[in-house]
């Protein structure tokens, strides 16, 4: 009876660990694209009852191999990474996860509308400009942001997660640490550049 306690014990822990690992980034702690596609599933799906809007916060930190390359990649992400507590109302509005590199996730529930969203991303970026000082230099680090909206610019995790980081290529695109919204001609825009591409013979050559 006590060995097969002890079996029984290890195992619920090893399966504990295994589950962790599966759903969170091995690095930060924080969740992986696992654990955030499913919980922006539930959040969309009591969306209709709820009301208001899901905001998806794409965010990637910019230049971000060159501090990487100075100081190392886990002592940048553990001090730039965004807080899993809001700086304001229920923490259960917004949960962070991490996709891998130096690209995050912010998603931001119960949003009154396109106003309060940007409100959140500009407070974030401001936050990731405040001054840092890792083994005695100091860190000058910005943030491009990619917002996407539910249920108007899409009603699945993907989708969401695509136009978040479509509009994400164009706050690079215009110079990095800045936010944009996610406009249909992003995706139209990018299959325009896409075809381009493929029809050029430098390309295919290559």
């Amino acid at each position: 009876m006590v060995s097969t306690s002890e079996d029984i014990t290890e195992w619920q822990q090893a399966a504990g660990a295994i589950s962790h690992m599966a759903h969170h980034d091995a690095l930060t702690g924080l969740p992986n694209r696992t654990q955030l596609v499913e919980k922006l599933k539930n959040a969309l799906a009591v969306l209709p009852l709820r009301g208001g809007s899901i905001a998806v916060h794409f965010i990637d930190l910019d230049r971000f191999k060159n501090v990487n390359d100075t100081l190392g990649t886990i002592t940048v992400i553990s001090c730039s990474r965004p807080s899993r507590t809001p700086a304001r109302g229920d923490p259960r509005r917004r949960y962070v996860a991490r996709l891998g590199g130096d690209e995050f996730v912010v998603v931001q529930t119960d949003v009154k509308g396109k106003g309060q969203a940007e409100d959140f991303a500009r407070r974030m970026a401001s936050a990731a400009t405040a001054p840092m000082k890792l083994s005695e230099r100091a860190i000058a680090a910005t943030i491009s942001v990619g917002v996407a909206l539910a249920p108007v610019d899409g009603t699945n995790p993907e989708r969401l997660l695509k136009c978040a980081d479509l509009a994400l290529y164009k706050a690079k695109a215009d110079g990095r640490n800045c936010v944009r919204f996610f406009r249909a001609e992003m995706d139209t825009d990018l299959q325009a550049a896409l075809q381009t591409r493929d029809d050029d013979p430098r390309c295919s050559a290559a």
